[in-house]
């Protein structure tokens, strides 16, 4: 709660002078953090712009932690929240599941829009071929952290005795987290290597090397409570990428949803270790079920990720709430 106190981000006369010589139709804005919330909110009240906002996590479920004032917080943050949800024109989520939910909590109308991928960096170097050689390679490419440090951990064990019992397995981890805990427990896993990340240009080039991509979630209340209702944009790399995916995840968050709806990752929706090494093994040892995961997976995401086509659709919303509020 003190954290609110000592950081805020404050509106200065530089910056009004600067939106009032450039003249902007509306104001775009991804809040996040109470502070972010508040600036935003003081922002379109100060310059009367029309204001649009899309929400990329469910923040104000988890953002406040509990503290001596985490009931003061709570109130502010939900206060300020709605006060940016009553003045908007454009509501926009990263989800059709957060949408749902938010038209539940809200009564409010929230058109999802996910983040886009340039699909020129990625098309160059998607995978053709789902021959595999005689190491099966997988990779994660995130955060050490919630909401996937759990469930990678467990894949990582489950990699350690496939490993051990003499299937040439590779786990490559890539991730600017020097998570001390994470590399202290599998130190002495085998088959599991730990990579510093490699610049966001290289990505495509990596990726498409690998047989198998795992996507984590933790099935602990706090993992769910992050990811419920978020589709994070490596998702929509990882499926353009051609290579196909292993969800690792809840039932009942939103990427699994997605998962399942269009039959586009090969999905284990529980906690078990044997039910997570029977799809490993399966996803191994099919050839056919790798590439048609794959196959599927780029043709949805071409569909709904496509940053020329998400940009103007966004261009669309955005220009016609804003002549109907001139009309």
């Amino acid at each position: 709660g003190v954290y609110h106190f000592i950081y805020k981000t404050v509106l200065s006369n530089k910056l009004l002078d600067w939106i009032s010589e450039y003249s902007p139709d509306i104001i775009y804005a991804q809040p996040f953090r109470y502070s972010d919330m508040k600036f935003i909110y003081e922002l379109q009240k100060r310059t009367s712009i029309p204001l649009a906002i899309h929400i990329m996590d469910d923040s104000i479920s988890f953002l406040i932690k509990p503290n001596l004032l985490f009931f003061y917080w709570r109130k502010k943050t939900k206060n300020v929240f709605q006060q940016l949800i009553d003045n908007s024109v454009v509501l926009l989520s990263i989800s059709q599941f957060m949408s749902d939910e938010y038209y539940r909590r809200y009564k409010k109308i929230f058109i999802p829009i996910r983040n886009p991928i340039e699909l020129g960096q990625w098309l160059p170097y998607t995978k053709n071929d789902w021959e595999v050689s005689d190491t099966i390679n997988i990779v994660y490419t995130g955060r050490l952290a919630i909401p996937n440090i759990n469930s990678l951990f467990r894949f990582c064990t489950v990699v350690d005795n496939l490993k051990k019992s003499g299937i040439n397995i590779r786990f490559d981890i890539y991730s600017i987290d020097d998570n001390l805990k994470f590399r202290s427990k599998i130190r002495y896993f085998k088959g599991i290597f730990l990579n510093n990340p490699i610049p966001y240009e290289d990505v495509p080039r990596l990726i498409t090397k690998y047989d198998i991509l795992l996507l984590p979630i933790d099935f602990n209340k706090t993992g769910i409570k992050y990811a419920k209702y978020s589709i994070s944009t490596k998702t929509s790399e990882y499926m353009i990428s051609g290579v196909p995916i292993l969800l690792f995840a809840p039932e009942e968050v939103a990427l699994t949803s997605y998962a399942v709806e269009n039959q586009c990752m090969l999905s284990v929706t529980e906690d078990k270790y044997e039910k997570l090494t029977s799809a490993l093994i399966r996803l191994i040892n099919d050839k056919s079920l790798r590439e048609s995961l794959a196959k599927k997976a780029f043709d949805v995401v071409r569909k709904d990720s496509d940053a020329n086509n998400v940009r103007q659709d966004l261009k669309l919303l955005l220009s016609s709430n804003f002549k109907n509020m001139n009309t």
